[in-house]
């Protein structure tokens, strides 16, 4: 079972990382700044020292500040492929398996049927960008590797949780402006990590070799606007939610407009059924 798999949780208290935490229980490792700083290989090495029965390195420390990033290169190319090198480099070291997450901002958005594993990334951001170059350093350093592209993350946990940023908003009476032709396929965060823990690890685990790259959201497609007015209507919120086009919000990172990710690839190799966005997204809602 993969719970007797030993763990190591970097970047343990943001969104990922927590509902990491929460699953796997006591008896894993959990770590995040200032206590291991991956972006130093000695600060990591330091950490991993005593730590030889680690099995599986979760990469959860990412910067996901898009807008920020989209002025700070170096800053992005720091932690999007500096520190993955590290942790590749270090998880060789103690022969354990990394597990990394990247984005559907690796992609343009010019397709419009869902995005493959085979179908070339062109990131239109500095953090898409970055985010390519960290996949390859990661699957081309690491003896044991897999990737999971996730999207549009769905959870009460996290400083920028969207779900909380909308019941906050509307439980004031506030009407939100929302972006509806920005389309995707959320991952509920919770699922995702149940999915890696119980179907996906467990075969790893038995491989001696591997690097591998797969798409793993929920099931279903949406808007940022569709996502905010089902908070509204399940949670019976006052305020209104008033569909508008991305330009009249304006970044300064560019967002794929469409980014829906396929599931075909890792359904059928781990016989995965995943459920649609909304059972997860209205599971949390009435937690």
């Amino acid at each position: 079972m993969v719970k007797m798999s030993k763990m190591c949780v970097l970047g343990a208290n943001g969104c990922l990382g927590s509902e990491f935490r929460a699953q796997l229980g006591e008896g894993h490792y959990f770590c995040d700044l200032p206590e291991c700083d991956v972006t130093d290989i000695n600060s990591l090495r330091n950490y991993l020292a005593d730590k030889k029965d680690i099995k599986f390195i979760v990469n959860c420390a990412a910067g996901r500040d898009a807008e920020l990033l989209e002025d700070n290169y170096d800053m992005a190319y720091e932690i999007a492929v500096k520190a993955i090198k590290n942790i590749a480099l270090c998880a060789n070291e103690i022969n354990a398996a990394v597990i990394h997450f990247s984005s559907d901002y690796v992609f343009d958005g010019q397709k419009s049927t869902p995005y493959t594993e085979e179908d070339e990334p062109d990131g239109l951001s500095v953090y898409g960008k970055t985010k390519i170059l960290g996949e390859k350093m990661l699957l081309a350093t690491a003896q044991k590797a897999v990737v999971f592209r996730i999207a549009w993350l769905l959870s009460r946990k996290g400083k920028k949780s969207f779900i909380n940023t909308m019941i906050n908003l509307m439980t004031q009476g506030k009407d939100v402006s929302v972006v509806f032709d920005q389309v995707g396929s959320p991952t509920v965060a919770k699922d995702a990590v149940r999915y890696i823990l119980n179907d996906v690890a467990p075969k790893l685990a038995e491989l001696a070799e591997f690097r591998k790259l797969y798409h793993l959201t929920n099931e279903g497609v949406c808007s940022w606007y569709d996502l905010a007015h089902f908070i509204k209507k399940t949670l019976n919120l006052a305020g209104n939610v008033r569909p508008i086009f991305s330009y009249e919000y304006p970044t300064k990172a560019m967002r794929p407009s469409f980014s829906v990710l396929s599931k075909r690839k890792i359904s059928d190799e781990f016989g995965l059924k995943i459920r649609h966005f909304s059972e997860g997204l209205e599971e949390i809602l009435r937690e």
